[in-house]
């Protein structure tokens, strides 16, 4: 019943209540097993089918003349008939059931030590659980044979509903701290914040507990990148959307807080509002999802900044790795710049410290490519974090010459860009390194430049032969239109006048309108092939895909696209000085087909090329040095 890569493996409680649950439990359990021996569970086949397929009336009838049956085990899975009723999400013979069988029948359990309500935790029924808990909530506190009460299994299985419903109703301090640990940790897990910061008002020492794993929440929090702004990964409209909604701390609920009762700084919030109150009503689904993306993101900086500054309060020396520093490291690789910017403000020494490697904070953002991260903490401790080198003796720049990693690498569409996007980090650490680093031997003898090429013999192989393959599919296309064109120029529409040799249609505009894009798409086809050639011929340098190489590719590509539309025009103008005086009803439709070439470019093309473009001429993905 139970998914073991789910369930945690919990240590057992130790309070008074939960203990005398677990006593009676392996009494029940016992009592089980030599029941299972000598019962013939095909007697219940009957009650069983009828509890699966909801027949109510089968089910009273079996009872009736079977009462005993009631508080029987029914198979030898284990378990009452209320027990299956509930699994098999049968609400109307729950209801009945729970109106008969008796109290202590409910605890009893399968073989994997669940009850009826661990059942409806398993299956995501808030509304029968909350069924059975108002009937006998001492199931609350009884734990599976994994040491899960209903709660922190619903936490495990992400059933935030089953947890919205339960969790008022848990006798929290009933619990010992372990349980609240480790709930505590499930429910950052599920992204259940609002519940985790009353858990955690409720036991503040919960913020430097570790749970059942060993694990302190802080971790867990480093671990949810997506839970805050920095990885959200809003597009723009998104973005403005995003600025315009006002949340707090007290919207329990999707909903927008009212005005009443507005303070000074309020009020100055007012015109949001107004503005978000508009867009809730023009894009309901839309702007509902970017408002609970917001509240997750004020909720989660909440349950940061008060984790942060419990563990600096309680921590100490031998829990500082563990507790501070491991999250933190974590974090950077998940790119989590809030998480960072919280920790760094709370304790500034702390981008100094280094992990087992002796690398410090900076290093090990270089290392992971995470830009905004490096941006940051290029501030007041630049000097002292930059001219560190780690236990083999590699500098900043020896972090920056190392390969990416692949989750980093496939931001990025292609290897040549790829290969671009190594050269351009390569080259900001080197404009910011100390002079004496570029030349710096590790202790493996390499200088920063030799390692960068020993690490990116592979994707320099690669994004040569994807920019080859590009070039050459692009050449043929090319090369076609201008074996196309150049016939057009001297095959005019209409022929020549047998007289004076002149084109028929020579005074009409439409024909000024043919040969002017004839002229156009041959010169830039023409432009388009040379800029290929030069692609396919160069040297593959590394130097070459930072600048040189996309830039040929830029041109290439934006001249073919002008190449396709030109043509399409010249062949557009051709139809209508041919068909204007006869046919005009036809040129139409046709005219509109010629859009579709060009427009499968854009949809296919043009996408690439406007990130080949920003990532060359654009402004860069690092930003300014904050203070």
């Amino acid at each position: 019943m139970e998914d073991p890569q789910d369930v945690p493996n919990v240590t057992p409680q130790t309070n008074q209540p939960t203990s005398d649950h677990q006593m009676e439990s392996g009494d029940v359990g016992s009592r089980m097993e030599e029941g299972r021996r000598e019962t013939d569970y095909r007697r219940y086949l009957p009650l069983l089918r009828a509890l699966r397929d909801g027949d109510m009336e089968t089910t009273k009838t079996f009872l009736d003349s079977h009462p005993e049956a009631m508080s029987a085990v029914i198979s030898e899975l284990g378990g009452t008939p209320i027990f299956y009723a509930v699994l098999y999400r049968r609400v109307k013979i729950v209801e009945l059931l729970l109106q008969l069988t008796p109290m202590n029948a409910l605890e009893i359990c399968d073989v994997d030590g669940l009850t009826p309500l661990h059942a409806a935790v398993w299956n995501g029924s808030a509304e029968i659980a909350k069924l059975i808990v108002e009937r006998y909530s001492t199931l609350l506190l009884i734990p599976t044979k994994s040491d899960q009460i209903p709660l922190l299994m619903a936490a495990n299985y992400s059933f935030k509903a089953v947890v919205h419903c339960l969790y008022p109703m848990t006798p929290i301090g009933q619990l010992d701290q372990q349980h609240h640990a480790a709930i505590l940790s499930a429910l950052i897990y599920d992204g259940n914040y609002e519940i985790a910061l009353d858990l955690l008002k409720c036991d503040r020492q919960l913020a430097y507990t570790r749970d059942n794993h060993g694990i302190y929440p802080l971790i867990v929090l480093s671990l949810k990148p997506s839970t805050f702004q920095s990885g959200s990964g809003l597009v723009l409209w998104q973005r403005w959307i995003y600025k315009c909604i006002h949340t707090s701390l007290m919207d329990t609920s999707l909903r927008v807080p009212d005005s009443q009762g507005e303070g000074p700084q309020e009020s100055l919030n007012f015109m949001w509002r107004k503005l978000w109150k508009l867009l809730k009503h023009l894009a309901a689904s839309s702007v509902k999802h970017i408002y609970e993306e917001k509240l997750k993101h004020v909720q989660a900086l909440q349950l940061l900044r008060i984790l942060t500054r419990e563990a600096i309060d309680q921590c100490d020396v031998f829990q500082f790795t563990d507790m501070l520093l491991r999250p933190l490291y974590q974090a950077v690789q998940n790119g989590i710049v809030e998480f960072v910017l919280e920790i760094s403000r709370s304790y500034p020494l702390l981008i100094l410290k280094q992990d087992g490697g002796s690398r410090n904070l900076l290093h090990f953002a270089i290392s992971q490519r995470q830009e905004k991260i490096y941006s940051m903490l290029l501030g007041a401790e630049k000097n002292l974090a930059a001219v560190n080198v780690d236990a083999f003796g590699n500098s900043i720049l020896h972090h920056a010459a190392t390969l990416a990693p692949s989750s980093q690498l496939e931001r990025v569409s292609g290897a040549a860009l790829q290969m671009q996007r190594e050269l351009q980090w390569f080259k900001e650490v080197q404009d910011v390194a100390l002079p004496w680093v570029v030349n710096h031997n590790n202790k493996n003898g390499r200088t920063p430049q030799q390692l960068f090429t020993d690490e990116h013999k592979k994707l320099l192989q690669d994004g040569e032969q994807w920019m080859k393959g590009v070039a050459t599919s692009c050449t043929v296309v090319a090369a076609l239109i201008v074996t196309i064109m150049f016939a057009a120029t001297f095959t005019v529409p209409g022929g020549n006048n047998e007289d004076s040799g002149l084109p028929k249609f020579l005074h009409k505009n439409s024909f000024m309108v043919f040969i002017i894009s004839d002229a156009l798409s041959l010169f830039s086809s023409t432009t388009s092939v040379l800029m290929f050639l030069g692609i396919l011929t160069s040297r593959y340098r590394e130097q070459d895909f930072l600048i040189s190489l996309p830039r040929k590719l830029i041109i290439g590509l934006s001249t073919l696209f002008f190449t396709i539309a030109s043509m399409m025009v010249t062949f557009s103008s051709a139809i209508v000085i041919t068909l204007t005086e006869q046919l005009t009803w036809v040129s139409i439709p046709l005219i509109l087909c010629a859009s579709i070439p060009v427009s499968t470019f854009v949809f296919l093309q043009f996408p690439l090329l406007v990130e080949i473009f920003i990532s060359t001429f654009g402004p860069g993905i690092f930003d300014k040095p904050k203070k």
